[in-house]
């Protein structure tokens, strides 16, 4: 099956105290030139950055880096506006930048365990009000594995149940459960003890939920498709853009920082539509996981705020390149 494009909904770009918006540009243009497919990333901050929301007055600074870099991509790069409700005020102040004036689609991703909060709480609740009127998803981080502990959590049961909690309390927001599809190397699969908690919460999936499949190749991706509507699963691979350049190849299997696990299958999108070919997903069904159901959730029209933006940007950029 061939498909004409591709939506990844969680993507991560890396960065520290030595990386410079030149080497990402640089890697991005190499990247994107290597896929057959028009492939889209809704992108975040990475490791490196994620850190430094630990403490304030870095927010804004980080992510003018991050701007910078997609909007050297329009059409191909989209923002995710990551906060971190123990600053709340810099918070805010980030999402309005974000969301306002760059035209970013996504608030998170929400890392509550490494940056020490909890989804329910009226600081993170005061954020996802923000996203809602912002009409952008909420972009929640639960553990693939559920592996104990995660941060200050026992589990990611307790992640997910902490989500939930929220979930009831603002019921008008869109909520992504993150990488919720994988860990192929766990059996039974996690999905299924993720699932039971939600049966016995709802009794069916939640209309106001979507989830992501990050390894395509778990076992878990079956069980998934057994209860999950298909209109609300997306593609979320976790994708990174590594410690440098050359970036990670689209398709790397990731589990957990910045760790591989051994990729049994070409590093391409073929691979991940095999995958589902294999679980017993039609060609209609694959499209909407590989980009349909994500064009229905997000604004990604090229009219945004964010190609605005790139526009008046784009002789910075083009400066960038020419010097790389």
């Amino acid at each position: 099956m061939k498909i004409g494009q591709w939506i990844d909904t969680h993507a991560h770009i890396s960065g520290n105290s030595s990386t410079t918006v030149k080497e990402l540009i640089k890697g991005f243009d190499d990247f994107f030139a290597k896929e057959p497919v028009e492939l889209k990333l809704i992108a975040s901050l990475g490791n490196g950055w994620i850190e430094q929301l630990n403490e304030p007055g870095n927010a804004l600074k980080i992510h003018e880096m991050l701007n910078e870099v997609i909007q050297a991509f329009p059409g191909k790069l989209y923002g995710g506006c990551m906060t971190n409700s123990n600053h709340l005020d810099e918070s805010l102040a980030l999402m309005d930048k974000c969301l306002g004036e760059w035209g970013y689609v996504q608030h998170g991703e929400l890392v509550t365990y490494l940056h020490n909060y909890n989804m329910n709480c009226d600081k993170t609740k005061c954020l996802v009000q923000k996203a809602v009127e912002y009409d952008v998803p909420i972009h929640v981080h639960i553990s693939t594995s559920n592996a104990k502990p995660q941060g200050h959590y026992a589990s990611g049961e307790e992640e997910l149940n902490d989500m939930l909690d929220l979930v009831e309390k603002v019921p008008d927001g869109r909520y992504i459960f993150t990488h919720g599809i994988g860990a192929p190397q766990i059996a039974p699969p996690v999905i299924d003890t993720y699932l039971e908690m939600i049966d016995k919460r709802y009794g069916k999936w939640p209309d106001n939920m979507w989830i992501e499949i990050i390894h395509f190749h778990a076992a878990g991706v079956k069980s998934a498709l057994s209860y999950i509507p298909i209109d609300k699963i997306l593609c979320g691979t976790d994708w990174n853009t590594g410690s440098g350049v050359p970036f990670h190849a689209y398709g790397t299997s990731f589990m957990g920082a910045d760790a591989e696990l051994p990729v049994p299958y070409p590093q391409n999108i073929d691979s991940l539509i095999k995958f589902l070919t294999q679980a017993g997903v039609n060609e209609a069904d694959i499209k909407k996981i590989g980009y349909q159901n994500a064009l229905s959730l997000y604004d990604l029209s090229d009219g945004s705020k964010a190609v605005n933006y790139s526009c008046l940007a784009s002789n910075q950029q083009n400066l960038l390149r020419a010097t790389a």
